[in-house]
């Protein structure tokens, strides 16, 4: 990622004053990720056999 700030930076896109971002910690990326996609593969799922829902948490629409 830092070649790629160095490149803007180049370009004059980036300020040469601003320092490139941190480090990402790629456990936590592929934790997120993994989690993220499997909510969206369960959703897809739920609306191809027709149980999806409308809402996710707070009230249903006969409590309101």
């Amino acid at each position: 990622m830092t070649w790629l700030w160095r490149l803007l930076q180049a370009k004059g896109w980036v300020p040469d004053t601003l320092s490139p971002p941190p480090v990402l910690d790629t456990d936590t990326l592929w934790v997120i990720l993994s989690g993220m996609l499997g909510i969206a593969g369960l959703r897809s799922f739920d609306k191809l056999k027709g149980t999806q829902t409308p809402h996710v948490g707070g009230k249903s629409e006969g409590a309101r």
